[in-house]
């Protein structure tokens, strides 16, 4: 199945692309160490921000100082960051106290539309800005390096602000501005870092010896109102059409939760942003991982859809047990797909979830499934 499968966006979507994925937590180093040894995800470049490397800092309009250890990995074409707050009131200090460490937020690409035109958009949609600040740091070409830029900071030094999104979407926005003709994969691995991890590794674009984790194919959402969620995605950030199912047995079947049988039901909405799947699920009735989230973290970003390089996915779980990351729940949809979920928080501060099929073939196995609507409806 090629991309002529994909639906196309609703009209006035402007959010063409998820690039990162954000973890939030206590000890970045300790945290980072463990996703580049024992899952092969890095080699990641960090960074200490604090002035003058990291300035004009904002928090929910006001001018504040906050500083934060932040580290940048790929997987695949999608960012791995992790951050760590410091000192000074933020968005992420606030989530680490209401959540407890996990993915705090997604940075999202607009395609055309600027920085500027973007926050003005999601503004009128009545996602106030929570934090902004802006980024000085030497870029590093070869041998050299350039000094911080002295003027035309608007120009040359990137902008990153955070939208107020979460009650409506269960997580938070980041919109970025780059300097002219910069990539995000190019801004990255010019801009000299303050350490590595591993130490040594100089070269973000590379690839780990122990790497197997290719690409991040979907992000998964946990929520107590389907259909509130769905209604915020549409109506106001223009992300769609959903395909909506209603999951129980047969359709959702061989259900396990942590090696024992267990009968859960849930709600389910999925669409896709570029490349990526953004799924929505409500639990319902039974014991599930959904459930135990929305119990112990409230309602967010519970899992990532992942790649694994050269494994199906027999191997991929025998891969992830060995490195004691065992199922922790799994389950089968009925002419769809299997699909297992594996106990990475510890490691990773989410859950990582690997599925029976090809990431190609999704498409087509969901059409199979039968949803039982379209939202909007087509």
């Amino acid at each position: 199945m090629t991309n002529t499968s994909k639906t196309s966006p609703i009209s006035g979507s402007f959010i063409r692309e998820i690039n990162q994925v954000c973890i939030v937590t206590n000890d970045l180093d300790k945290n980072v160490r463990e996703l580049s040894k024992r899952l092969g995800i890095g080699p990641f470049k960090c960074w200490n921000h604090k002035p003058p490397s990291l300035f004009q800092t904002k928090f929910r309009g006001q001018e504040l100082p906050w500083t934060v250890k932040l580290a940048l990995a790929w997987v695949g074409n999608t960012q791995w960051e992790v951050i760590q707050p410091l000192e000074g009131p933020s968005l992420y200090q606030e989530y680490l106290h209401t959540h407890g460490e996990g993915v705090h937020h997604l940075l999202v690409d607009t395609g055309p539309l600027s920085f500027e035109r973007a926050i003005e958009r999601l503004v009128a949609m009545k996602f106030p800005l929570g934090q902004e600040a802006m980024l000085n740091i030497p870029a590093k070409f070869g041998f050299f390096t350039l000094p911080r830029p002295r003027f035309a900071y608007n120009l040359l030094c990137p902008r990153f602000a955070y939208l107020d999104t979460e009650e409506a979407t269960k997580t938070s926005l980041e919109i970025l501005k780059l300097p002219p003709l910069i990539s995000l994969r190019r801004g990255c691995r010019i801009l000299k870092g303050d350490y590595e991890i591993p130490a040594g590794n100089t070269d973000i674009n590379a690839s780990l010896p122990n790497s197997f984790i290719s690409q991040i194919f979907k992000i998964g959402i946990v929520t107590q109102d389907l259909d509130e969620t769905l209604r915020n995605y549409v109506e106001r950030l223009k992300i769609g059409p959903w395909r909506v199912y209603n999951l129980q047995s047969p359709k959702l079947d061989q259900t396990k939760l942590r090696g024992q049988d267990s009968n859960f039901s849930l709600r389910l909405a999925l669409t896709e942003v570029g490349n990526t799947w953004l799924e929505i699920v409500q639990p319902l009735q039974g014991a599930s991982l959904y459930q135990e989230f929305l119990d112990s973290h409230g309602e967010g970003v519970h899992s990532l859809g992942i790649v694994t390089e050269g494994l199906n996915f027999s191997e991929a779980i025998e891969k992830f047990a060995a490195l004691g990351c065992p199922v922790v729940m799994e389950g089968e949809l009925e002419n769809a797909y299997r699909f297992a979920y594996l106990d990475t928080k510890p490691f990773t501060k989410t859950t990582l979830e690997v599925v029976s099929i090809p990431v190609r073939e999704i498409p087509t196995a969901l059409e199979r499934l039968k949803p039982a609507r379209w939202y909007p409806a087509k």
